[in-house]
């Protein structure tokens, strides 16, 4: 058990260099983004040197689709797509109460494993 809890103490202090890392990475961006400057939405490339730097801008979108239902124009030229997804929560439905449905499906498939997450945090 005493391996298992260097292992931890070592995970954590590894966390812990991680987020420096980040911060000092951040700040670093922040400079260089003060310098080139950024594009609201696209790229821009910096030959400096040795170095290519690119910056990147980009503006994200949302809109309430009900509202936008809502607003009356000609035609059919509201900007609204239909997605078909794989529904998961349902595909595992299945193999729990329709297993003959689910071994159909499941030939189509494709599953692999994720990365496993180890999670830890100092007591008290």
């Amino acid at each position: 058990m005493e391996q298992l809890e260097q292992l931890a103490m070592d995970f954590i202090d590894a966390k812990k260099s991680e987020e420096k890392a980040r911060e000092i990475r951040v700040g670093i961006e922040n400079k260089i983004l003060e310098l080139t400057g950024c594009k609201e939405d696209g790229a821009e490339t910096h030959n400096i040197g040795e170095y290519k730097i690119v910056t990147k801008g980009a503006l994200r979108y949302s809109c309430n689709i009900e509202d936008l239902d809502n607003v009356e124009i000609e035609g059919s030229l509201k900007p609204i797509k239909t997605e078909r997804k794989f529904d998961l929560k349902g595909f595992k439905w299945l193999k729990e109460n329709d297993t003959e449905v689910y071994e159909k499906i499941a030939s189509v498939v494709k599953i692999t494993k994720a990365k496993p997450s180890v999670t830890i945090q100092k007591k008290g």
